[in-house]
């Protein structure tokens, strides 16, 4: 999927919604690879262009498990971004997998010049998902 087309973009107006793209850098993970961690301070979130992402917890370091998974068109670690706590879970790469990053300080920059529908619609997808 080009970064363009991701659904994430579709929530800003025209006129926002270029000036994050233009913030996104396309990285690439391999299978198994430690995206962040639980616990680890929130720098940035991730679009997935292509492939799959295992959101995990590892209690007390015991077995991991998978609470969700993100595939292509999803984004995931928004809400550190957005409260700047710690990370609840941690995200593994499931498979190859192509990801967006938006760091944190530029994407709040972005977000706090936004109209305020723009924030009303990434709260009403961030509710219902």
């Amino acid at each position: 999927m080009k970064l363009e087309e991701h659904s994430f973009f579709a929530l800003f107006t025209p006129e926002v919604a270029p000036k994050l793209q233009a913030l996104a850098q396309v990285q690439n993970f391999a299978a198994q690879q430690t995206i962040f961690r639980e616990g680890e301070p929130p720098d940035c979130m991730y679009l997935v262009l292509a492939g799959k992402v295992d959101i995990v917890k590892n209690p007390d370091g015991g077995a991991t498990q998978v609470l969700a998974q993100a595939g292509a068109n999803d984004f995931f670690g928004e809400y550190g971004v957005l409260d700047g706590r710690c990370r609840s879970a941690g995200a593994v790469a499931r498979g190859a997998v192509t990801l967006a990053r938006l760091d944190s300080a530029p994407v709040l920059g972005v977000l706090n010049a936004a109209p305020g529908r723009c924030i009303l619609e990434l709260t009403r997808h961030l509710i219902n998902n």
